[in-house]
């Protein structure tokens, strides 16, 4: 476990994580919003959402790690789970080694 906070910096600073799922689902085919507004007085934002599904994706980077932005965060989630919107949630590195886009996928494919 103490190799997993240079693992996490290090793919996120390959890029904007967000950039790298965005081009992978391009790839696949996958429409998406991204930088969703699902809350406008509280203006959160989903990483990306697949309204047909109703399925939010976020990916948890170090920034989320931070107290004050925890508590915010499961703030939204709770609020997703109360508008019946189902939240998968990734690591940078799960972005990079295509484990996200694979879930991704096998959700949009159960659930047509």
């Amino acid at each position: 476990m103490p190799d997993l906070l240079p693992a996490l910096k290090q793919a996120e600073a390959e890029g904007d994580i967000n950039t790298v799922l965005a081009r992978q689902l391009d790839h696949a085919g996958v429409k998406y919003i991204e930088e969703h507004r699902f809350h406008p007085p509280r203006r959160w934002r989903l990483d990306f959402y697949f309204p047909v599904w109703r399925l939010a994706v976020e990916i948890e980077g170090l920034n989320h790690r931070k107290r004050d932005r925890y508590g915010r965060d499961l703030e939204k989630y709770n609020t997703l789970s109360a508008d019946a919107v189902f939240l998968l949630r990734f690591t940078a590195p799960q972005v990079h080694d295509e484990t996200a886009l694979h879930e991704i996928l096998a959700y949009l494919e159960a659930h047509p």
